[in-house]
């Protein structure tokens, strides 16, 4: 007697549908692990960059350093929102205390203005957020920074974010360096 997979072979139509069926999750497989493998890379890559490296990024790639850089900081279930109409705020994540974080991130060479603060400010309401925060590899105007204090919004200028990519080598530096001693 045939086991059913003899038969499955034998039959040419069910033989064909079982082999597409196979090759189908075969490149799916492949696709994963390709996406994870350049995940990877693109995240060590992260680790090396500093200040000048951020002026040099496409926005939706200081989007990508931004999220990497909260998971490396302890934030937990950081997720981006979508790519078009994302209402102020492009990625989410939760804190340790667990409150929803999101963060309006802006790569630009000149300054911010009162319009990201609003946008993200708006986010807020949209997403359910209890805190925002706009981050960017420049500065703010002034008027800019009163009206995120009017808003509760929280502000990371191109000085506080290489203050703080510098303390998360360090402290990742400095947990490597106790692993191997």
């Amino acid at each position: 007697m045939e086991s059913m997979v003899q038969q499955l072979l034998h039959s040419t139509r069910l033989g064909v549908y079982f082999f597409v069926l196979v090759l189908a999750l075969g490149f799916i497989v492949l696709k994963e692990a390709i996406r994870f493998i350049q995940g990877k890379r693109q995240e060590a890559k992260f680790r090396t960059f500093g200040i000048y490296d951020i002026d040099r990024l496409k926005s939706w790639v200081f989007e990508d350093y931004i999220a990497n850089l909260v998971k490396r900081n302890g934030m937990k279930n950081v997720k981006h929102t979508s790519a078009v109409n994302d209402r102020g705020i492009d990625v989410i994540c939760m804190n340790r205390f667990g409150n929803r974080v999101g963060f309006c991130c802006l790569a630009h060479t000149d300054q911010i203005g009162c319009h990201a603060i609003q946008d993200a400010h708006n986010g807020q309401a949209n997403y359910q957020l209890d805190q925002v925060i706009v981050v960017t590899n420049n500065y703010f105007t002034q008027s800019a920074r009163h009206l995120a204090d009017s808003l509760s919004v929280d502000l990371i200028d191109r000085d506080d974010l290489a203050e703080t990519i510098s303390e998360i080598n360090e402290r990742e530096f400095q947990e490597k360096k106790r692993r191997i001693i």
